[in-house]
C-alpha cells in the first residue's frame, strides 16, 4: 500500500538529487570537465532511490541524494592532480566522488536495516 509519507520522502529525495546533478554537471562543468560520469552516478542514484521506494526505506533516499552533492564537494576539496606514465595528465576528483557516494549510500542503506529491525 502506498503512504503518503513515503512518496514525499522519495519525491523530495528525487528533487534534491536533480538538483546537485544539475549543479554539478552542467553549472560546476568547468571544475571538472566530465559529462558523462556525474551523469552515471545520477542514474546510480536514482535507481537506488527506485528501490528503497519499493522497500519503504527512509533514510537512505536522502543519503543518496545528499551524498552526491556532498561527494561532489569532497572530491573538488580534496582533489589532487598527477601525470601519469604516459606523460598525461590525471586527476582523482571521480574517485573522491565516487567514493563519498558509495560510502554514504551504504551507510543509509544500513541505517535503514537496523532500524527496520527494530521495529520489528
Amino acid at each position: 500500500m502506498l503512504s503518503n509519507k513515503n512518496i514525499f520522502t522519495h519525491v523530495a529525495a528525487f528533487f534534491v538529487l536533480l538538483g546537485g546533478c544539475l549543479l554539478c554537471r552542467y553549472a560546476f562543468f568547468s571544475y571538472h570537465g566530465m559529462a558523462a560520469w556525474p551523469e552515471t552516478l545520477y542514474h546510480i542514484g536514482n535507481a537506488l532511490l527506485a528501490v528503497s521506494f519499493v522497500c519503504k526505506w527512509r533514510i537512505t533516499p536522502f543519503c543518496s541524494a545528499l551524498g552526491y552533492s556532498i561527494g561532489f564537494v569532497a572530491g573538488f576539496l580534496f582533489q589532487t592532480d598527477g601525470v601519469d606514465p604516459g606523460g598525461g595528465t590525471t586527476n582523482n576528483l571521480w574517485i573522491i566522488w565516487t567514493a563519498v557516494y558509495v560510502f554514504l549510500i551504504f551507510v543509509g542503506i544500513v541505517a535503514d536495516i537496523i532500524t527496520a529491525s527494530k521495529r520489528k
